[in-house]
């Protein structure tokens, strides 16, 4: 007896053709999606999100006032990660505070400058105790300038400028859900005020710690 037919005659030898060939499909489609709930749960049980407190410090372009200078800047900020170790979605935030003082012309200069960053990680390596990653992606910075002049204050909000960046990694674990990273990351600075194209690029160095509150 074919599978069909056994199907068939389980449902009843009194019904229509045309009935348990539909009632045949139903049970062919309840099948397929008991199917798909227990198999298309799985690559999402595979992600994980992560939360990482981050502290930073990034050579940088001042470009006010003249002349330009480099500088370093310290940022603190956070960061969340979502995916797998071999390919992650990352959002950075962070802000650093930057004051310079100018004798000669009786002035003083604070920038807050802010960054939001968007990109991918990635872990080509990885072991029980540690792991090497690749990152990439897109960098959004805004200053604002808080400006003092012969004791004379005023407020300059400088444009948002979008950069690409890509840099390099290494997470060391020390619990189950707890790790510790350290990156090095170039972003092409397009706004920098620079005669050489080599110093158009900000340098971070980032320290961060990993808290793992995904499913696994």
């Amino acid at each position: 007896m074919t599978k069909n037919s056994f199907l068939l005659r389980g449902l009843g030898e009194n019904a229509s053709s045309s009935q348990l060939l539909i009632k045949y499909e139903i049970i062919e489609g309840m099948k397929k999606f008991i199917l798909c709930l227990i198999f298309l749960p799985l690559p999402l049980l595979a992600q994980q999100l992560k939360i990482e407190p981050l502290y930073s410090l990034e050579s940088t372009r001042r470009e006010y006032p003249k002349p330009p200078k480099q500088v370093t800047k310290t940022f603190l900020g956070m960061s969340v990660l979502y995916g797998t170790p071999l390919f992650s979605w990352e959002f950075e935030i962070a802000q650093a505070s930057y004051s310079d003082s100018f004798p000669a012309t009786n002035s003083e200069v604070t920038s807050i400058t802010r960054r939001a960053m968007l990109g991918v990680r990635s872990y080509p390596i990885t072991s029980q105790y540690w792991g090497w990653y690749l990152r990439a992606g897109v960098r959004a910075k805004q200053e604002t300038l808080d400006i003092k002049e012969n004791g004379i204050s005023r407020k300059e909000e400088l444009p948002v400028y979008i950069d690409p960046y890509a840099g390099t990694g290494v997470t060391l674990a020390i619990a189950g859900n707890f790790s510790l990273n350290g990156s090095a990351t170039l972003v092409y600075n397009r706004s920098a005020d620079v005669e050489k194209e080599s110093d158009r690029y900000d340098v971070q160095y980032t320290l961060s710690a990993t808290i793992k509150v995904g499913n696994r």
